[in-house]
């Protein structure tokens, strides 16, 4: 028996994928979950299609999901979802999956079907595609946020010691050498 946990909100960035080297964005919002003590969300995919690492892949667990720190507030993930090999055309689905853990430790989960079309490069060329801009504009936030703190972390990082050099001449014996040195 399956209990309602949360209406989970997810929309693509746009309609389809690329059956080969293909690349698309799922936007997941969870919202604020009363009682529960923990919560994880997980992508499963058809073969062929991969999910990147993203900016929520700091916050996985030995299992693959993704950890909502803060079940009690609301969560938004962003998951890049692509194609490396050519793959069928035509619909498929990913499963979007939450498992939850409530105070007394009891386990729930709850799944949603999230259509998607796979076409070739030549169908998504023809097609005028809409893209979702809201979504545009939060990858395009991220990945500036990501850019920014990588240059910090570089400034921070920035190790001007200069190297040791060790010379090594054949000829020179230091005083020890001289003084341990045997002929023979």
């Amino acid at each position: 028996m399956s209990e309602h946990i949360a209406n989970v909100y997810f929309r693509w960035v746009k309609p389809l994928l690329e059956h080969e080297e293909g690349m698309n964005h799922l936007w997941v919002q969870v919202p604020p979950m009363a009682g529960i003590k923990a919560a994880w969300l997980q992508l499963q995919l058809p073969a062929g299609i991969y999910a990147g690492d993203g900016d929520d892949a700091g916050r996985m667990d030995s299992s693959g999901r993704r950890i909502l720190p803060y079940p009690d507030s609301s969560s938004e993930l962003l998951f890049a979802v692509y194609t490396e090999h050519p793959i069928a055309c035509g619909i498929t689905a990913v499963i979007l999956r939450l498992d939850t853990e409530d105070a007394a430790g009891n386990l729930s989960s709850e799944s949603w079907t999230v259509p998607l079309r796979i076409v070739d490069a030549a169908e998504a060329e023809q097609l005028e595609l809409e893209l979702d801009e809201e979504l545009v504009t939060k990858i395009k936030e991220r990945a500036a946020g990501r850019d920014q703190e990588t240059q910090e972390d570089e400034r921070e990082l920035l190790d001007c010691t200069p190297a040791k050099i060790i010379r090594f001449e054949a000829g020179h014996r230091s005083a020890l050498e001289k003084e341990l040195w045997i002929e023979g």
